[in-house]
């Protein structure tokens, strides 16, 4: 008799079982655009980061090669040419930057002109400089 008074002591409820759930699914509904916006974030800082490096690297490159090298900024895509033969070398697309037409000129030194470049972060203005640092 004392089993039979106990047999529904060690469950949950349906009533309970819902509420745990309504709980986790609106703590769920709150963290989840913070966690994808800060992935996203992550991602486009990553590509601004590695976006900046390639264009050092291109002056480096016409340093060492003394070769002059021309890029070319235009919205979300970036045109590297070689600028005695005007022969496209790489072309290189961008998911979080923008550009406005501009164009990047890097003298057979390795020196950039202009030395400041404007664009757009998750289309916030941005100035990126080229100018490689002494430290």
């Amino acid at each position: 008799m004392h089993a039979a008074n106990n047999k529904f002591a060690y469950g949950f409820t349906l009533i309970e079982l819902i509420i745990v759930l309504s709980i986790v699914s609106l703590l769920l509904s709150v963290v989840a655009p913070i966690s994808v916006k800060a992935v996203d974030k992550s991602a486009a800082r990553t590509e601004l980061l590695t976006t900046r490096n390639w264009i050092k690297s291109i002056a480096f490159q016409s340093f060492v090669e003394s070769r002059s090298y021309q890029l070319e900024l235009k919205d979300d895509m970036l045109y590297l040419y070689q600028t005695d033969t005007n022969q496209l070398i790489k072309t290189k697309k961008l998911e979080s930057l923008r550009f406005d037409a501009l164009q990047v000129k890097f003298n057979n030194n390795g020196l950039v002109s202009p030395t400041q470049i404007q664009g757009y972060f998750r289309d916030e203005p941005l100035m990126i400089s080229l100018e490689s640092s002494s430290k």
